[in-house]
């Protein structure tokens, strides 16, 4: 009995600790991609002004607008995962019986989990290849541009496994 209760008890541990990182990461991606947001409109804005208005256009916005938007989707897609807002087939989702739904949903998010391991177990030696790389005109280490993948993977991972422990369904706001 002792025991049964040990391996229960760990089990809601985790899914709490996972629900409050999932919870906690989210808010911090959600900043994160304001601030991006914001830094990307300053930086085209600011690449308009002196292309056009100044006619000197400057080089290193392009460059630096390109990293800012590729964290920036890889930021965003926790929180999409997060509120069920990717794209999804929901005219046949929401034809299946609830039963087969559950099992679709716990199939796709168990498929899902297997790719973004693999996707991380990939991108890190990857990312030690990187190292010495910089970007052509900033000089930007190439490690910070495609650290991006790693993170946003290991992002989905914890937004996935918390959809996962809550059986959420796919229903919006869940």
């Amino acid at each position: 009995m002792n025991a049964r209760c040990g391996v229960s008890c760990a089990i809601a541990l985790l899914r709490t600790g996972v629900a409050w990182l999932s919870f906690v990461l989210d808010r911090l991606c959600v900043v994160l991609v304001i601030l991006l947001l914001v830094a990307i409109l300053s930086n085209t804005g600011l690449s308009v002004f002196c292309r056009y208005v100044l006619n000197n256009p400057l080089m290193w916005t392009e460059e630096i607008g390109r990293y800012m938007m590729i964290w920036l989707a890889f930021l965003g897609a926790p929180i999409a995962l997060r509120r069920n807002a990717h794209i999804a087939l929901e005219w046949l989702y929401q034809r299946l019986p609830r039963r087969t739904r559950r099992i679709a949903t716990l199939l796709i998010r168990l498929v899902m989990m297997s790719i973004l391991v693999l996707v991380v177990l990939v991108s890190f030696p990857i990312l030690h290849r990187l190292t010495g790389s910089h970007s052509p005109l900033m000089r930007i280490p190439m490690v910070l541009p495609y650290a991006s993948v790693a993170v946003g993977s290991l992002l989905l991972i914890v937004q996935n496994l918390d959809l996962i422990f809550s059986g959420a369904d796919r229903k919006k706001g869940n």
